[in-house]
């Protein structure tokens, strides 16, 4: 299903670009339209920031690009070394044409004209330094005399007035030109006590006494600049349309207070905190036990993420707290809502209607949990059974299971959920993501469970405080809640979601391996099958210790994987663009070339095109069957020196064209074959040999080797090394050298016209093969892939099957064509005559069952069977030719020909009844290679020419 729908995609991505390519009209932006705006950028730290190298950032930066967006402007960007009011002079003198972050005063609207919608909310606010205890929030009485930094000209200077007044403080102000002067003198300490500034500040080791005074702010222009003015609401208005939660985006990226751990609390907030510490009192606390890694119990302790996040708000609070163990979860509900004097729940959903309903009032969340579905690998959509615990919070992923229609199986303990779907109880179960991670790393060592995170479906943790606590608790939980520091969170998590290798059984060996019974039963009283059993084991924990990386990698990847899919599809449809320009444009100017020569040399770039084309299409349906799991392996006996000497021959030719020398090196005779899937060594080998010509500039280097390590058990490794000299890989692009479509590029090469997925499938590919893949690089000096697969090797007579195809005479042969489509059989009408073959084409599979039926015996040496026709289609028509009553119907060669190539493909057509394979578009090498082996095995049944 997932092959069919990647071929439509293609399809539809291939007529549009077609389409365009034929009928698009160039549309450019009326002259004149684009300009530059002088935009007043100030120092403000978090608002306008500008490093030592020229880069920018802050809220107000962000909000100018987001502007530009939906503007026909650019931006010169002038006074980060100005103040605020000298910004202001120079907008009304006319040296800048925009500012931002500016607030309305009726002497500012005098002389500026303001957007019609607020770009932010921003509020006063009074900081001191961090530690500072002289001061108390809400006790203003502690106020009095304090000397209080402001910044010259600020509309913010009144407002502290009037509040002032309000609270009935007095201050002494002292006046700075800049807010780092400011800030300065703060933290200096002999010149004031605190200072007044806005909210879209960032403050680093400040304790914030008071926030007032909030208001809008906007954009101000000149009051004269009306078309600048309509053009700016204009943007703001399409900001609001389309990125909807613009404001709060910005405000949650740049305003994080940093207290350095310390928390200003009101003074009600401290008598609280003295009292409490002074009683000796604890406050009884619970948590669910059944949600390791998350939280569970070990020898009556409270263990797991959230229990330790706990831990650090005791440090952080200085209050006592006491977990109560609970048995199960039925015990932790019952316990919750029987009113036991449970003070503080410390795992409350996140919700506000389920803690009033409950009895507490929560925190702000200091955790978000992701939601994984696990189902067997052998289930497919939609699950019709699910397991769910018996009791839960209401989250919204379980009111979507109950909602779905599926048949719900209930059970006590999220492992027995878990275990239900292992064994077949139940299709699929729905837990936090560090749960599925845990459990599948020690309790499916075989693999049988597949694992997809649903990141819409996230479980908010917070702290719900009973309703009959001293309300000071819950504000109290609230700030060292909003204080946690998410460095340290991550730590815990972690720390609690590590796993260290867990020794295999031998149960496990043999579930996971099922060939290895035979093994062992076969060559259990000899030392060597120990040694065999070793290998295996010490590969399969390096699968586990791979698998539990991948699996701590998805959770936290979790919130890039829509960007990464639309990534796909943007450069799967720009890839495809480039080469198909190539067809469209060089296969006109063949049409209008008035020589031969010309003709050819446009009709050869078409060929190329159309080739790179055809490989990023292999590419790009590779990869869909690596996401959905289906890449399978195909594995024959073949040589392994004739193997590397096929893909050397391509390489040197390569190398030699771009005047690069190549070195090989072959430890293996030509009688000693490899049980492998020679298709996928020679991608494997291609990649990376072509990746290493591509990177190499003329007069480098680039080698293979190809070599046995010895090792116990009946086969050996083999170990694959592709060097070169070339320009290397940056330590910044190393970590992407995996990923779909990652290119690093390098001004001294040309475009290679890759799609860079090359390695990313090379590694897949080495990962099905339970192989390693390693890179060394250095900036350029060179790169050195290693390979490390594990081959089953054995000394065979070699055949000359090849030779065999290669000289087969077709003089005289006669060929049924299946084939509904004119143009395919057309072209494979035209390759079989080029040696001498004669074809007789059915338009659909009944036509073809037919002219077999009425031709006499032996008339067709072969017949070309499509697989998509009208009627009937290949499979069934190959059915019925094999059970025509007539003696040539059982033994008359049928080869696929089709655009079906997976491994499925092929064996569902051998299972039909075929004999072979070849797919499309029509290789002719291939095509007449086929044709031969399948004729001659049936002119010559005792001379086996090898299998597809």
């Amino acid at each position: 299903m997932i092959r069919r729908k990647a071929a439509h995609l293609i399809a539809a991505v291939l007529v549009f670009a077609c389409t365009a390519s034929l009928f698009s009209i160039p549309v450019n932006a009326a002259p004149g339209n684009s300009r530059t705006i002088r935009a007043g950028f100030f120092a403000f730290d978090g608002y306008h920031v500008q490093d030592a190298d020229g880069k920018r950032s802050g809220y107000g930066y962000d909000f100018l690009q987001l502007l530009a967006r939906y503007g026909s402007w650019t931006y010169e960007y002038v006074g980060y070394d100005k103040s605020w009011a000298e910004m202001q002079n120079m907008l009304a003198d006319g040296e800048i044409d925009i500012l931002t972050s500016a607030q309305k005063t009726p002497e500012r609207e005098k002389d500026f004209a303001f957007s019609e919608k607020a770009i932010g909310t921003s509020s006063a606010i009074l900081t001191v330094r961090s530690g500072d205890e002289r001061y108390t929030t809400g006790d203003y009485a502690t106020y009095n005399g304090m000397r209080v930094g402001l910044l010259k000209h600020s509309s913010r200077n009144d407002k502290l007035a009037d509040f002032a007044a309000e609270k009935g403080f007095s201050y002494t102000p002292v006046y700075y030109n800049t807010e780092d002067e400011m800030t300065a003198a703060l933290q200096n300490g002999s010149e004031i006590d605190a200072i007044l500034s806005s909210n879209l500040r960032s403050i680093q080791n400040e304790w914030i006494l008071d926030t007032f005074a909030p208001s809008d702010f906007y954009v101000m222009v000149r009051r004269d600049d009306t078309e600048l003015l309509a053009e700016i609401n204009d943007a703001i208005s399409q900001m609001d349309i389309n990125l909807l939660d613009w404001r709060h985006d910005l405000w949650n990226k740049y305003y994080t207070a940093d207290s350095s751990g310390e928390i200003a609390f009101t003074a009600q907030e401290k008598a609280y905190l003295s009292g409490m510490k002074k009683s000796g009192t604890v406050i009884r606390a619970i948590v669910e036990p059944d949600r390791a890694p998350y939280s569970y119990f070990e020898n009556g302790e409270a263990k797991g993420i959230i229990p330790k996040i706990l831990s650090r708000l005791e440090e952080m609070t200085g209050l006592t707290f006491e977990i109560v163990e609970t048995r199960n979860r039925t015990d932790y509900f019952s316990t919750l809502g029987s009113g036991s004097g449970i003070d503080v729940r410390i795992d409350a959903y996140g919700d506000f209607s389920d803690a009033e309903q409950r009895g507490y009032k929560i925190t702000s969340p200091y955790l978000t949990a992701s939601v994984e579905e696990i189902a067997r690998k052998t289930s497919s959509e939609p699950y019709s059974t699910v397991a769910l615990v018996k009791e839960a919070d209401p989250t919204a992923y379980r009111t979507a299971v109950l909602n779905s229609g599926a048949d719900i199986r209930e059970y006590e303990s999220i492992k027995e959920c878990l275990d239900a779907v292992k064994h077949g109880d139940a299709d699929a179960a729905y837990v936090l993501t560090y749960t599925a991670q845990q459990y599948l790393n020690s309790s499916d060592i075989a693999g049988t469970l597949k694992s997809t995170l649903f990141p819409q479906y996230s479980i908010p943790y917070a702290i719900g405080v009973a309703n009959t606590e001293d309300g000071r608790l819950l504000t109290v939980l609230d700030k060292a809640v909003e204080n946690l520091n998410r460095g340290d969170v991550e730590s815990i998590i972690l720390a609690e979601t590590a796993t260290g290798q867990r020794d295999m059984t031998l149960r496990d060996y043999f579930v996971a391996h099922p060939f290895a019974i035979v093994v062992a039963c076969m060559f259990f009283a000899l030392v060597l099958a120990m040694a065999v059993l070793l290998l295996y084991r010490q590969k399969s924990m390096k699968l586990i210790e791979e698998k539990n990386r991948e699996l701590q990698a998805e959770a936290l990847r979790a919130d890039k994987a829509s960007a990464a899919k639309s990534k796909f599809l943007s450069s799967m449809s720009h890839d495809m663009r480039t080469p198909l320009n190539g067809v469209v444009s060089f296969t006109s100017f063949a049409l209008k070339a008035d020589t031969l020569e010309k003709k050819q040399e446009y009709l050869e770039k078409t060929r190329q095109s159309a080739s790179i084309l055809m490989s990023l299409i292999n590419d790009t349906l590779e990869v869909s069957r690596i996401e959905s799991g289906k890449m399978q392996l195909r594995q024959n006996w073949t040589g392994l020196r004739e193997l590397v000497d096929g893909i050397t021959l391509v390489i040197q030719n390569l190398a030699a064209e771009k005047g690069l020398s190549f070195a090989k090196e072959v430890g293996f005779s030509e009688n000693e074959f490899a049980f492998v899937d020679k298709l996928k060594i020679q991608d494997l080998l291609m990649n990376l040999l072509t990746n290493a010509v591509y990177y190499t500039p003329e007069g480098g280097s680039v080698s293979l080797s190809v070599m046995p390590v010895e090792s116990s058990g009946d086969g050996k490794n083999v170990r694959i090394v592709v060097s070169d000299n070339g320009i290397g890989i940056s330590e910044e692009f190393m970590p992407h050298l995996y990923e779909p479509f990652a290119q690093e590029h390098d001004s001294r090469l040309k475009s290679s016209g890759g799609t860079g997925l090359g390695l990313y499938i090379v590694r897949k590919t080495v990962t099905l093969m339970d192989g390693t893949i390693a890179v060394k690089s250095q900036k350029d000096k060179g790169t050195e892939f290693t390979v490390c697969l594990p081959v089953r090797i054995e000394k065979r007579l070699r055949e000359n099957s090849s030779e065999v195809r290669q000289t087969f005479d077709f003089s005289g042969k006669k060929v049924l064509l299946v084939e509904d489509n004119m143009v395919n059989a057309e072209i494979a009408g035209t390759i079989l005559s080029s040696r001498g073959i004669t074809a007789v084409r059915a338009e659909n599979g009944e036509k073809g069952v037919d002219l077999f039926s009425a031709s006499h015996e032996g008339e067709f040496d072969a017949i070309l069977m499509d697989i998509h026709m009208p009627v009937m289609d290949g499979y069934e028509a190959t059915a019925a030719i094999r059970a025509l009553k007539r003696r040539d119907a059982g033994n008359v060669p049928i080869v696929a020909m089709t655009a079906d190539a997976y491994e499925e493909d092929v064996a569902r057509c051998l299972a039909t009844g075929m004999n072979g394979h070849t797919s499309k578009p029509v290789d002719p090498e291939q095509l007449f290679s086929e044709l031969a082996r399948v004729i001659g095995a049936r002119q010559h049944p005792d001379d086996v020419c090898g299998a597809i």
